[in-house]
């Protein structure tokens, strides 16, 4: 059946389109439920945290001289 093949090459390529879009949407929802790699928590060191907080001081530091 020569007609047959067309339509089992379209059917194909709506499975492909398909599985590609649940693809994304997986990714999508695992990104805004928090289970992908970006959603993950970020844990900061006792010297990172003792760095960011005496920047913080010279700066309010410096805000008070101007004012």
């Amino acid at each position: 059946m020569p007609g047959a093949l067309p339509i089992i090459k379209t059917q194909q390529q709506w499975i492909i389109a398909i599985d590609a879009e649940i693809f994304h949407l997986q990714q999508v929802s695992r990104l805004l439920s928090g289970d992908g790699a970006r959603g993950a928590k970020r844990v900061i060191s006792a010297e990172g945290r003792a760095r960011i907080s005496a920047g913080m001081r010279k700066k309010w530091a410096e805000r008070r001289k101007a004012a």
